[in-house]
């Protein structure tokens, strides 16, 4: 088993392997050369907790149209972790399903009789907040189906009508 002093981390070997390397070099400076351009231009500013990011993930590149400013939590994130925005209507069944499943858990009904009449509570609240209607339930208060305010069937199968 390794000791704590053989996890830590060489920074000295790390900047000659790799930051030193004329191709990182030429790197950085280009992207500090793309800061001093939005600094230039009035869009950021010295110690204003933003950063220039290239849109195409190229720092070589610094045309105007490929920077833009964006906050450091989102331009250090991994890509694969950011949150993107998804247009509900290019999402598949089984997906949207997943989805109104997610708001059918997390609604509290306001009724406090039987969990039939919750149940009913709830999908009027859908229905009044997406437009679904005759939705089904499995035995465990899953959603199977819905219909959509245009009369669509969205199941859970895969299969849309």
């Amino acid at each position: 088993m390794k000791t704590f002093l053989e996890y830590t981390r060489d920074y000295r070997k790390e900047y000659d392997n790799y930051h030193a390397q004329p191709e990182q070099r030429e790197r950085n400076a280009a992207r500090l050369r793309a800061r001093r351009l939005m600094v230039k231009s009035g869009k950021v500013e010295k110690f204003d907790k933003m950063d220039v990011h290239h849109k195409d993930n190229n720092p070589l590149n610094n045309e105007e149209g490929n920077l833009e400013v964006t906050t450091q939590t989102w331009n250090r994130t991994e890509p694969r972790l950011r949150k993107k925005e998804v247009d509900e209507r290019e999402m598949t069944s089984v997906q949207q399903i997943a989805q109104m499943q997610h708001y059918w858990k997390n609604l509290n009904p306001l009724s406090t009789g039987t969990k039939k009449s919750a149940e009913d509570t709830k999908k009027k609240s859908l229905e009044r907040k997406f437009g679904i209607r005759d939705i089904k339930l499995d035995r465990n208060g899953k959603i199977i189906s819905y219909k959509t305010d245009r009369g669509k069937l969205v199941a859970g199968d895969g299969k849309n009508n």
